[in-house]
């Protein structure tokens, strides 16, 4: 309850700078991850698997679409194009990519819209953990 009242007691700006991450370390071991992630899913597909990549919409596949929390919650700008030769490949230059992640700006904008994003991929987040 003290860190949503402190969460409430904050503007928009200071959110944001609370929020901004510009660790390029953080941020190159995230894409990193994510875009493991992506290349297993593309082999998945390759084999005749569906990893179920599509949106709540039933849209089409997003880089982020198997991570709720990039997908809803952070706003991890990437460098991309899509290949004229074949559209499911993504082209990207690892090495000139921002080195920055930020929370959405709907999270941003209410006090109470973060808390449940993160409590709905991580049900404990910021409970009191239980003595042993």
């Amino acid at each position: 309850d003290e860190i949503r009242h402190c969460w409430a007691m904050l503007s928009v700006n200071q959110r944001l700078a609370a929020t901004r991450f510009e660790d390029a370390v953080l941020i190159g071991r995230i894409r990193s991850g994510v875009q493991e992630l992506f290349e297993g899913q593309a082999r998945l597909r390759h084999l005749g698997l569906d990893p179920d990549c599509r949106g709540k919409s039933g849209g089409s596949s997003s880089f982020f679409a198997p991570s709720v929390l990039f997908t809803d919650a952070f706003d991890l700008p990437w460098k991309i194009a899509k290949s004229k030769e074949n559209p499911d490949l993504i082209i990207m230059d690892p090495d000139d990519q921002p080195s920055l992640m930020t929370l959405r700006p709907q999270l941003l904008e209410s006090d109470v819209e973060v808390f449940e994003r993160f409590r709905r991929v991580l049900p404990d987040f910021l409970r009191p953990s239980r003595a042993t």
